[in-house]
């Protein structure tokens, strides 16, 4: 079984083929392709909530219907969890891996035909009252609706507009991250510094997966934390004698490590500003470069995965163009 990942750009081309809205053989072709192989179970091509954020952000509600549609008829449903959800499991997969035990696929754990992963989560009620039974049929009760099909097409299907507002403080947020880097005079010392700060963030990570940090130190007992510390302490050397055996290591978690090689790319591209849908792209691309096999992005972040050569590092097709993905479909 192959997944694909295809970024919203590369949707609307297959839309506009598909409803012969526009002709296109190489599209088409690739369309036929694409659905043989879908229904012989030889490909996944998989959606997430960013694709039905941006089909949300139409405004013309018979093109959102049409690509909602389109989306969920060739993905049957399955979706891809964002990279964040993933991370505790690849930092605990290291230390089984050390411990000689067995690994978690995280496959396993990425996609789903659950409509928690397309919303980030499934709601439920809390209350103090002592009727329990009743609480759990009314949260029986809100799963089963927003599980049913009407309500997942609801959710591409609804215009939502852009909050302004939230982008204008990312871009500003992200800017005044990388505001150290203009004050250095080469981009290997950019990078270095980049590094340095992504280890140190994967450190307190690690900590705070088995809630060794300040804020959840209470949660387990003082045995179980004084075992962690121990295995910490053993599989995690104290010093590195170089700085790359601090990049070697933090690529044992492949998502953080993708996750923070794009941004840093972008942020050393000092003469490009960032922009708002930046972060959309970036979290979009990171699971499907590390464990899908092909990826059909946007042309500026596929460039710079191939640039830090993530694509060679963990075994994605990378393509900016549409079109040449047929050669790889042909070959399945």
């Amino acid at each position: 079984m192959k997944f694909l990942y295809l970024d919203q750009n590369h949707w609307s081309k297959i839309e506009r083929v598909y409803y012969k809205l526009e002709e296109d053989p190489t599209i088409s072709n690739i369309l036929s392709l694409l659905q043989a192989l879908i229904e012989e179970d030889r490909i996944k091509l998989i959606i997430d909530m960013n694709r039905q954020w941006e089909t949300s952000q139409r405004d013309d509600h018979e093109s959102r219907r049409r690509i909602t549609d389109l989306m969920l008829q060739l993905s049957k449903g399955y979706y891809v969890i964002p990279c964040f959800f993933l991370e505790e499991e690849e930092i605990k997969n290291y230390f089984y891996k050390k411990m000689g035990l067995g690994e978690n696929n995280i496959l396993d754990f990425a996609i789903s035909d659950d409509v928690g992963y397309l919303l980030g989560g499934r709601p439920s009620f809390k209350s103090n009252s002592e009727d329990k039974e009743k609480l759990k049929k009314a949260n029986k009760l809100i799963n089963e609706y927003i599980s049913r099909p009407e309500f997942i097409i609801e959710q591409f299907n609804k215009f939502s507009r852009i909050d302004e507002d939230a982008r204008g403080r990312y871009i500003i947020a992200a800017e005044n991250a990388r505001r150290p880097l203009r004050e250095m005079i080469t981009n290997r010392q950019r990078k270095k510094y980049q590094q340095e700060l992504d280890f140190r963030v994967l450190l307190n990570k690690i900590m705070k997966t088995f809630h060794l940090t300040e804020d959840d130190s209470e949660i387990i007992s003082e045995e179980k934390k004084l075992g962690y510390l121990l295995m910490i302490k053993r599989y995690i050397p104290k010093t590195f004698s170089r700085h790359n055996n601090k990049v070697n290591f933090m690529k044992q978690f492949p998502l953080f490590y993708t996750h923070t090689t794009l941004v840093n790319a972008r942020d050393r591209n000092l003469k490009r500003k960032i922009l708002p849908g930046d972060n959309i792209d970036i979290v979009s691309y990171v699971v499907s470069i590390v464990y899908f096999d092909y990826l059909a992005g946007e042309k500026y972040f596929i460039n710079l995965a191939k640039q830090e050569k993530l694509d060679q590092e963990f075994g994605c097709n990378l393509f900016n163009k549409l079109e040449d993905l047929e050669p790889y479909l042909n070959s399945l």
